[in-house]
Order: C-alpha cells, then structure tokens, then sequence
C-alpha cells in the first residue's frame, strides 16, 4: 500500500484491549502519523485499558514482524476520574506512561458522550477525531482529578473504546 502524505511512515503495531477481565491483543500493520510513533500510547477508563505499542520506520515494506504488547502496569502517581456514561464520580488510579487526565467527547446521531480516564502524554497530540459519522474533542490536562466529576451523557459501548482509541491516534 502507498501511504498518503498526512501518514508518511510505516507501522506495525500492538494494540491491547483489557476489560472486564479480559485481554485481547491484536497485530496491525499501518501507515502513520510521525506523532503516533512516540511511544507507547495508553488510556485507561477504570473500566477498561486500550494501550497500543508501535514500532515505526520510515522506508519502503519496512513494517514487517511484530512488536510485543505494551504491558507496564506500575502505578504513575496520577488519579483521574474514570468512566463511560453518567456516573462521573469514580476514580481511576493510573499506570504507567499515563501522565494526564483525559476527558473525551464524541456527538453522533444527536447524542453527546462524555468518557473520561487516564491518558499518554502523546494521546493528547490529536485534540479532534476523523470518524466518519462522528464527530468530538480530546481534552487533556494535568494534576490529580483535574478532568472534572460532573455527571455527564449516555452509555457508550465498551467495544467502541477501542475503535475511538485507533482512530484517534491512526
């Protein structure tokens, strides 16, 4: 595949989804933006963690192999309000390259949902999303519980996380 100009560099990538107990880490090869290639990139929501793990080059086919999943869980110091839903007064202890709180806004169909958790420093490059059909805003911030306890939106669906965590950073 050609890459298009706004993802110049090559990618391989892990990217792990743990919820409710359960790992599933999955392999991608991609073209991406030099911005993705700055480290492990992590959000956690309490109730679920998406990290993804990438190796990037910048010559022709040069993705090949894989790269192993992202896995350090060592507390960082940093608590954030965690949650997906109404329900914005839970806290989540955050771990390892998560240095930001994180507040996530998606609108479709009419609705506005508002998750908030823990997030990689590089998460926050991208501050808006390219989802067809959706549209929304990446706020990050720094310092203990500062993404605010508000009650806030709807249900989003756990297995959308993922999905919303890609395309923000691919």
């Amino acid at each position: 595949m050609t890459c298009p100009a706004s993802q110049p560099w090559c990618a391989v990538a892990a990217v792990s989804v743990n919820a409710a107990g359960t790992k599933k880490t999955i392999n991608m090869k991609s073209c991406s933006e030099p911005e993705a290639c700055n480290g492990p990139i992590s959000l956690n929501f309490g109730i679920g963690r998406t990290t993804i793990n990438t190796k990037c080059c910048t010559t022709d086919l040069c993705n090949t192999g894989s790269v192993p999943a992202y896995a350090d869980s060592t507390p960082s110091g940093l608590e954030c309000y965690g949650c997906v839903g109404e329900d914005c007064r839970d806290t989540v202890k955050c771990l390892g390259v998560e240095d930001r709180c994180l507040k996530v806004v998606v609108e479709a169909q009419g609705s506005k949902i508002v998750t908030k958790g823990c997030a990689s420093k590089n998460v926050c490059v991208s501050q808006s999303m390219q989802i067809p059909g959706l549209s929304g805003s990446v706020n990050c911030c720094e310092g203990k519980l500062c993404n605010g306890a508000r009650r806030v939106g709807q249900n989003i669906p756990l297995l959308l996380l993922p999905l919303l965590t890609f395309k923000l950073l691919f």
